[in-house]
């Protein structure tokens, strides 16, 4: 969150004369559609936990983002592990994650 604030760090001269940058301008679009769809909080700090989770929701995506699986082609092919590819040895297997009773 603080780096879509950045603007604000700056002198108000310089200020007037940049715009406000896509992501602050996304994060008010997605508050302003949240508060809408409630439409009538019975007081303040109910509209103040609603756009923290709001902030709190966008900030773990940024921290998370997306993760996309590459599976390598001779890995496939020969059937080995790799750390990225999750193919195990012998085919499709899966280890028994279960505890064992003794």
């Amino acid at each position: 969150v603080s780096e879509g604030l950045t603007v604000f760090e700056l002198p108000a001269s310089l200020r007037r004369r940049l715009r406000m940058t896509n992501v602050l301008e996304r994060m008010n679009q997605e508050i302003k559609r949240r508060t809408l769809v409630a439409t009538l909080f019975p007081n303040e700090a109910s509209l103040l936990r609603l756009v923290s989770a709001v902030l709190s929701e966008q900030s773990e995506e940024w921290e998370t983002g997306k993760v996309y699986l590459t599976i390598p082609t001779n890995a496939i092919a020969n059937g080995t592990q790799t750390k990225t590819s999750g193919v195990q040895e012998g085919g499709n297997e899966q280890p028994d994650l279960r505890e064992r009773k003794k």
